[in-house]
């Protein structure tokens, strides 16, 4: 395949001697966190000794950045009508109706695995998941899947958890996580199965995009897509009771609703009307890459608790702007309370307030944290770690620990 100059410079003197081939199959129309995700990995694989061969189902986001990138993606058909059926019930649906777009897509994967024959198949999504599994019998080829999310409990009193792991446990030789909360999540066998290996970012790039830009006095930013799992309702809240207090400050809401008329969208713009806040949270849409208005920030706030990992958290500490966030889920293991960043109980608005009433009296304090963030993120998350981890674990999945 092809790949960046970059990488290929880097291949002559820093490659690995063994190099690897890895299918990664995808939708096809994947964005935000899993596209940044692929896009990271295929910038910084040639060093590695890692060649990506990506395959898609159909035209979309990603399949448009990969080929934009310099990637050879293969282009096979086949993508479900109902990708809003969960992994379990997309399953039984697939082999109930055994639709003409499951067929297709079935023999694509098949005859492009037999033919190509790569050292290892990924997977990122639902449905693909399905197909590697369907296929693993027929093709010597060691299946890998990843994750990038935190599976719940809830839906169906925890069937639909217990059915989609079984079938993770028999469709896959090893499963990557993104973060301990989400190895976690998972149920039954496929615990076994499953080896964390943190999103990598390219921190000294997001540095220097970042270098000369000055801090807006009293801004907040929260960046992630307007929905109702990013909580964006708990900030407002929170600036509501700062605003109480006469502390000065505006709140950033960095991302888009899935369309206009959604309802959560909706009940935020009600809510600043409500609370009287709006020369205090500002809406600023999409923003790509966001990096400059996050180092222009002196807070960046997470609420989220249902993330797997929390790139922008990431993405914050590169920035050098500090960071309050929601103690639980991925973001919870990415900050070191009093030390990377500040934790407030999730759900408590009051919670939050103190915190970043805290922060914005003390600039030592947001000093202190920004500079202990941006070390700890160049250990921890950098794209080197990353790699180096992704290569370690394929070779143990490949080639039994072989090196």
């Amino acid at each position: 395949m092809r790949r960046p100059a970059g990488d290929r410079a880097a291949d002559q003197h820093d490659a690995p001697s063994k190099r690897l081939r890895v299918a990664v199959f995808l939708l096809g129309d994947e964005s935000f966190g899993i596209e940044t995700f692929v896009l990271n990995e295929l910038a910084h694989a040639g060093a590695y000794g890692i060649d990506f061969e990506y395959v898609c189902l159909e035209q979309g986001a990603i399949y448009e950045s990969l080929c934009k990138a310099g990637a050879t993606v293969t282009l096979i058909g086949g993508r479900m009508p109902h990708q809003d059926l969960k992994f379990g019930l997309q399953h039984l649906w697939i082999w109930l109706r055994r639709p003409n777009c499951f067929r297709t897509a079935y023999r694509e994967v098949l005859e492009y695995l037999q033919f190509r024959r790569p050292d290892a198949a990924c997977s990122h999504a639902y449905y693909t998941h399905v197909l590697c599994g369907l296929v693993k019998s027929r093709v010597h080829c060691p299946m890998i899947g990843q994750f990038h999310k935190i599976h719940r409990t809830g839906p169906l009193l925890g069937l639909q958890r217990a059915l989609a792991c079984a079938l993770y446990a028999w469709a896959f030789d090893r499963v990557f996580t993104v973060s301990a909360a989400s190895r976690d999540s998972m149920w039954g066998p496929v615990r076994h199965k499953t080896s964390v290996i943190h999103s990598g970012v390219d921190i000294e790039s997001i540095r220097r995009s970042a270098e000369g830009v000055t801090k807006q006095r009293g801004r907040l930013v929260l960046v992630g897509r307007i929905d109702v799992l990013k909580k964006q309702d708990l900030a407002i809240r929170a600036v509501r009771l700062l605003a109480d207090e006469h502390i000065e400050c505006v709140l950033d809401l960095v991302g888009g609703p899935p369309a206009e008329s959604d309802p959560y969208y909706l009940r935020l713009r009600s809510l600043v009307g409500e609370l009287g806040l709006e020369d205090r949270v500002v809406f600023s849409g999409v923003l790509s890459p966001p990096y400059r208005r996050i180092a222009s920030s002196e807070i960046l706030v997470n609420c989220s608790t249902q993330e797997a990992f929390g790139l922008v958290i990431v993405e914050a500490m590169a920035c050098g702007t500090p960071v309050v966030a929601a103690e639980g889920g991925g973001p919870g293991e990415l900050l070191v309370d009093g030390q990377t960043g500040l934790y407030f109980e999730p759900g408590n608005p009051a919670a939050l307030a103190a915190a970043l009433k805290r922060l914005l009296a003390d600039a030592n304090l947001r000093s202190r944290l920004a500079k202990g963030a941006y070390e700890d993120a160049k250990q921890r998350f950098d794209m080197s770690t990353h790699m180096k981890e992704l290569r370690k674990q394929l070779l143990r999945c490949c080639f039994k620990g072989g090196h």
